[in-house]
């Protein structure tokens, strides 16, 4: 099959231009009645031009060029070459030997016509010419391919003695870039010319035909204005044939005209190619050029037959939404409704009004202005499926007769793009753009001026796509193509098969896997680049504005809104803090392992992005590793089985490791930005005693202006380990950095310490604050019980501690300790209880140890249980009205032992203990209390509360 391109430059030659002419694509499944519409715009219905055969299927694609310039009619048919031919006849030949049962009918039928009904042999060969070819195929074994060859040439020949026939003064494949051209002034005797060699089946040479395009002015009386009308070639042709799977083809069409006209059954709509091609359509960038015609409005049972079509348009929307996440939308006026077009004498009034109203929406088609549009692709193509794509390709060649997949090789060994429904460049198409539009759609404008834009996008990303993977998938793998082709023996199959997935589809399509697939997301990314998308510089943050978490272990759900920068979560054991914790990990990391052990749920986060001058939040559904940095701290002491290792000191290697190559890189840094400054120094140094007042002058500046660089290059380190060593002065250590022999060490007085002499403590220390000092800016970074082994000063400095290291960052941190939960601000402090996480609304500034241990720690009492038995037995004997000897005794006793703890002067407290009295005599239960009788109990013991 021939270009596109090369079809266009054919034409050029031979026909005037006609570049500047609207051009509509007539687009439809087999029978759609796109042919008709055609015939009621040329006006030609009484002569039944264009033919259509009996199976009412397009298999020539046809241009009518219509203008009122034209004197004369002209045809200009562009031949099919011989291989191209060729490899049709052998389809069917080798189609034919897969039916073989030795039952010659059966063969015969199958040789008429290739099993897509798109090359009906039957229309240029003879029934008993049939026979004795299936009287040959029956004797023939289907791995001689010399044999096959005959009987290819052999029909070959018969097709060319009668197309011979039917045209006399054209040399079939004499010259097969020479089309054959037939003009004639009468339109008449036009028609009939194109009638006699276009018959409806037999005689009839359309299989030959690659391209046709036929000028004049041939149109009905109510039809204005200068056009071309391009019928397509029909989807749908079998049931093989998968409904999303156009041909390539179409997308030449899609690019070059100017409006795509669907062609629909209104009886019975979208039931064949039809909703596969508005797939293609939408996805490919083309939906500004779409329009829809239903037919056969007369055939509509129900009595409102415009809302019967409204029916089946949001019911195709519902569908391509739910099962392909593909927007469609179309207006009332982009849709048309035709009636009655096979009638002969005349055109209805509904088809001749939507014809006239087609023909003036075309004309008055208005284009948008294109816009800049910026995006940010920090997440771009994350969650492109490779693998899954991987398996998709190779279930349909798995599926298939080996025969048929060396077919398709040799196919593709000849710059084919496509075999039958076995459609590569296809399939690898729709789905990058699918995730293509999934990234364009995050800006979500409604406005027409960045749809269009986005249009124009995915069409430039389109075109350059097709032109790269038939580039990787089919030129650059010639050699491959042609070993697979060629393999043969047992096992070649499987073999041509594996040479096919390993060294052909994936290294064009990798595996995530795979080193190469980082590369294949920035080769696309560069055609986004190229096509016009302009990249936003990066957020200055990013933030988790909230977790939605459903069916943990397939029956817990989680619903969090976090705060952008601190986020306490607590919670008694087992509530679910530490699995949400991981799952936030897991799913910001995509790592299964996690994800598994808690069954899959499903994870939906919107994440936050902060610009220099805006912000925008994104929804993700699925795991996502470039999203943002997150760090998660763990610093349970544990042995590493395999050495008996410390996790800690396992970790904290790793970390000062990280640490020695952050110093070099701010090293070079420094010496990058101060090496003019050094320059100018070192020159004044060396002629010191002979430096002018100036030059000293300048000296001093210099000096100063280096010492400013280096503060603010070395600025986040040298706080880091101000921190450190606030936290170490206590035992009389200073943090050392960058000592010639490790990025870290501790002195003790004089004597220098590994890490491996810290205690565990200052280990789990040291793993928190050189995580966050390590970490980017904006990343998120979890804890999970970062106080364990830390003592409780400690504990009251380190979330300040933390985010004065790193400001920009969001923790999540989750805890059982109430130190950590001073001084905190609204929102800042989660509590979780029965899968429900609240944010806890009040400040925590002013509250005391106790405070938080009552109101959000829900605990019920704040002394052992020793002490809380003598307070209740103390109460008790208060309460009495008269006290035994014995009794006075045990109240002073009471009173001794708790008289230097906290609750000192309550044991004092005389009206609390009348009050107590009182209620016990009144028999009042206080919560049972209403507001008359609040009233009167507050009046009678007026006394006690005056005192």
């Amino acid at each position: 099959m021939r270009k596109f391109k090369d079809i266009l430059k054919i034409l050029k030659d031979v026909s005037r231009g006609s570049e500047s002419l609207k051009k509509i694509y007539f687009l439809g499944s087999t029978g759609a009645g796109k042919t008709s519409i055609i015939k009621n715009i040329l006006g030609t219905n009484r002569y039944s031009f264009p033919n259509v055969s009996q199976s009412r299927t397009t298999v020539v694609p046809t241009e009518y060029v219509i203008s009122k310039d034209f004197s004369h009619y002209k045809t200009i048919i562009i031949f099919k070459t011989k291989q191209d031919i060729k490899n049709s006849i052998e389809d069917i030949v080798r189609d034919a030997m897969l039916e073989h049962d030795d039952d010659l009918e059966i063969i015969k039928d199958r040789l008429k016509e290739r099993s897509d009904e798109k090359f009906k042999l039957y229309s240029l060969v003879e029934e008993d010419f049939f026979e004795n070819i299936a009287q040959e195929v029956i004797n023939i074994n289907i791995e001689d391919d010399n044999s096959i060859e005959k009987i290819v040439n052999k029909l070959l020949n018969k097709v060319i003695e009668n197309f011979n026939k039917i045209i006399k003064d054209y040399k079939l494949f004499e010259d097969e870039n020479k089309p054959h051209i037939f003009e004639k002034s009468d339109k008449e005797e036009f028609i009939k010319y194109n009638q006699s060699i276009f018959k409806k089946d037999v005689q009839n040479i359309s299989i030959l035909c690659e391209y046709i395009r036929i000028e004049g002015n041939i149109r009905n009386d109510f039809i204005e204005g200068d056009f071309i009308l391009i019928d397509g070639e029909g989807i749908g042709h079998s049931l093989k044939e998968k409904r999303d799977t156009l041909s390539i083809r179409h997308f030449d069409f899609f690019s070059y005209s100017d409006v795509i006209l669907l062609v629909e059954k209104g009886d019975d709509p979208f039931i064949s190619g039809g909703q596969g091609a508005i797939e293609s359509i939408v996805l490919n960038g083309y939906s500004d050029k779409l329009k829809i015609a239903f037919t056969k409005i007369d055939k509509i049972e129900a009595k409102d037959k415009t809302a019967y079509i409204k029916r089946r348009l949001n019911n195709l929307k519902s569908a391509l939404k739910d099962n392909d996440d593909i927007n469609f939308d179309i207006k009332l006026k982009d849709i048309y409704r035709f009636e009655y077009l096979d009638y002969k004498s005349k055109v209805s009034e509904l088809t001749k009004r939507e014809l006239k109203k087609f023909q003036k929406d075309i004309q008055n088609r208005i284009i948008q202005t294109r816009q800049i549009l910026e995006y940010d692709f920090d997440d771009f193509l994350s969650v492109l499926d490779t693998n899954g794509f991987i398996d998709f390709f190779k279930k349909q060649l798995d599926r298939e007769h080996w025969m048929r997949i060396k077919a398709f090789s040799r196919r593709m060994l000849q710059g084919e793009n496509e075999y039958l429904y076995l459609k590569p460049i296809v399939w690898m198409l729709n789905f990058i753009m699918q995730d293509i539009n999934r990234f364009l759609d995050k800006i979500d404008e409604p406005s027409a001026e960045i749809i269009y834009s986005k249009d124009l996008i995915k069409q430039q990303v389109s075109k350059s796509l097709i032109g790269k993977l038939e580039n990787d998938f089919i030129n650059k793998r010639h050699n491959i193509w042609q070993k697979a082709y060629e393999e043969g023996g047992k096992g070649s199959h499987n073999r041509r098969k594996e040479l096919i997935y390993k060294y052909i589809l994936q290294e064009v399509i990798p595996p995530s896997d795979n080193s190469k697939f980082k590369l294949f997301i920035q080769d696309i990314k560069n055609i986004l680049l190229e096509s016009g998308v302009k990249e936003r510089k990066k957020a200055s943050s990013i933030k988790i504005k909230s977790v939605n978490i459903k069916k943990v272990y397939h029956s817990r759900n989680f619903e969090w809104n976090l705060n952008q920068k601190i986020n306490i979560l607590i919670g008694k054991n087992g509530s679910g803090k530490s699995t949400m914790a991981k799952l936030i990990y897991a799913f910001l990391t995509n790592n299964q392992e996690i994800l598994e052990k808690y069954e899959f749920p499903a994870i939906t986060m919107d994440i936050l992005k902060i610009y220099d001058n805006n912000e925008e939040t994104i929804s993700i559904d699925k795991p996502n590793e470039n999203i943002v940095d997150i760090v998660y701290i763990d610093t349970l002491d544990k042995k590493i089985k395999r050495d008996n290792v410390s996790s800690l000191d396992s970790e904290i290697s790793e970390l000062i490791q990280r640490l020695g190559d952050y110093q070099r890189k701010l090293n070079i840094e420094f010496e990058k930005n101060t090496l003019t400054l050094k320059s100018k120094i070192d020159e004044i140094v060396n002629n010191i005693q002979e430096a002018t007042e100036g030059e000293l002058l300048e000296f001093k500046e210099l000096k100063t202006k280096e010492t400013k660089i280096k503060e603010e290059i070395f600025y986040k380190i040298n706080f880091f380990k101000k921190i450190v060593d606030s936290f170490l002065e206590e035992t009389n250590k200073e943090l050392i950095l960058d000592n010639e022999n490790t990025p870290l060490i501790i002195k003790l007085n004089n004597k220098l310490l590994g890490y491996e002499d810290l205690s565990s403590g200052e280990k789990q220390l040291l793993i928190i604050l050189l995580n966050v000092l390590l970490s980017n800016k904006s990343s998120i970074i979890i804890m999970d019980e970062p106080e364990l082994s830390l003592h409780v000063n400690w504990q009251l400095k380190m979330i300040e501690s933390i985010l004065q290291l790193n400001p920009n960052a969001q923790f999540i941190i989750v805890t059982h300790n109430p130190i950590l939960v001073l001084n905190r601000y609204a929102n800042e402090i989660s509590i979780i209880q029965d899968s429900i996480i609240k944010n806890y609304e009040h400040f925590s500034k002013y509250m005391d140890i106790s405070t938080i241990l009552i109101d959000i720690f829900n605990i019920n009492s704040l002394v052992g249980s020793d002490m809380e038995k003598l307070i209740k037995e103390y109460s008790e004997l208060q309460s009495k009205d008269k006290l035994q000897e014995q009794e006075k005794d045990r109240i002073e006793e009471i009173k001794r032992i708790l008289s230097n703890t906290f609750i000192g002067d309550f044991l004092y407290n005389r009206t609390y203990f009348e009050f107590l009295k009182f209620m016990k005599n009144k028999n009042i239960n206080i919560e049972e209390v209403n507001n008359d009788e609040l009233n009167q109990f507050l009046q009678e013991f007026e006394d006690f509360f005056d005192d």
